[in-house]
């Protein structure tokens, strides 16, 4: 899988749930707005996958990347789609050289 650049989700709206944790919720609740980087890797513009999740500069792990991961792929996947599509010809064109330089250095 290609390494593809990260995406950015910004002014997210989100609120505490009965347990103090963080969910996503509609504009219209009382909310907070996070901001997401979503790293990714990728074969092709539909075949991708969520590798790492940051709210904020905060690194998510466990249940709460799963959970809100699959929110994100839920909610955002078309855009996040998109973007790989963008991105994937100059991701491969990196693999490629940088498989070159591998090959070159033995």
């Amino acid at each position: 899988m290609l390494t593809i650049p990260t995406y950015e989700l910004d002014d997210i709206p989100m609120k505490l749930d009965s347990q103090g944790r963080l969910q996503f919720c509609e504009v219209r609740q009382e909310a907070v707005y996070a901001s997401f980087a979503i790293g990714l890797k990728a074969n092709a513009a539909d075949d991708w996958e969520i590798v790492s999740l940051y709210l904020g500069t905060q690194e998510l792990f466990g249940d709460t990347f799963r959970r809100f991961a699959q929110e994100i792929e839920a909610a955002h996947g078309f855009k996040i789609s998109d973007h790989v599509g963008e991105h994937i010809g100059e991701s491969l064109i990196g693999a490629r050289e940088e498989a070159r330089e591998f090959a070159m250095e033995w």
